[in-house]
């Protein structure tokens, strides 16, 4: 079963640490035939990606790996500050907005940790939330805290995978139309690791992957 509707959308995927969300998420992209870059910012284990790291980083090289349909596992140092991460994504996102993919062969571009977006790094995001889509660009926004990532990001995501959320993120639930004790029943019935589907309109409780 393909996880992904790729509905020519943005997804965004929250869920408290261990909820499985980084599991979810690299499964779902490994599944696409499409390239994906993924912005390894917590150092998560991506079996089946190709590893780069940012400070030895050749953006030609890059590009033409993601064009022959690789998927990229960008990587950071420990001694890369958060300010260094955003001018690497918000350069990185700038330049693939730019280098002609399309809709019938898109790009999906992941985040992990967006609410740590700042300066360049949110502002090409949010470039690539708006004007993603028509430039061949599907962004993956993935985040333990979705209350503190920036509005832009979820609200142009048409696809929202929910994984478990702590009674604190309840406000953000509400702000966006979704009742949070049903998914606490949702999540508590269907057991670990589970999830919620949200495509704006319907929640869909699933089990958790095998």
């Amino acid at each position: 079963m393909k996880l992904l509707s790729q509905n020519n959308g943005h997804i965004f995927v929250c869920g408290q640490t261990r909820s499985g969300k980084t599991f979810f998420i690299n499964r779902a992209l490994r599944q696409l035939n499409d390239p994906v870059l993924f912005f390894n910012i917590q150092d998560e284990f991506l079996p089946g990606y190709i590893k780069m790291y940012a400070d030895n980083l050749d953006i030609l090289q890059l590009k033409e790996s993601l064009r022959d349909g690789a998927k990229i596992d960008l990587r950071f140092r420990a001694r890369d500050t958060l300010k260094t991460i955003n001018r690497v994504i918000g350069y990185v996102i700038m330049e693939l907005l730019g280098a002609s993919f399309s809709e019938r062969r898109p790009l999906y571009i992941a985040i992990d940790e967006c609410h740590l977006l700042e300066g360049s790094g949110l502002k090409a995001a949010i470039q690539g939330a708006t004007r993603g889509l028509s430039r061949g660009i599907r962004c993956v926004f993935i985040t333990q805290r979705p209350a503190l990532a920036d509005k832009t990001l979820y609200t142009q995501a048409t696809e929202q995978y929910l994984f478990y959320l702590a009674p604190s993120e309840n406000q953000y639930m509400k702000n966006k139309g979704i009742d949070y004790n049903y998914c606490i029943d949702t999540w508590n019935k269907l057991g670990k690791y589970s999830y919620i589907y949200y495509d704006g309109f319907t929640l869909i409780g699933r089990s958790s992957l095998k």
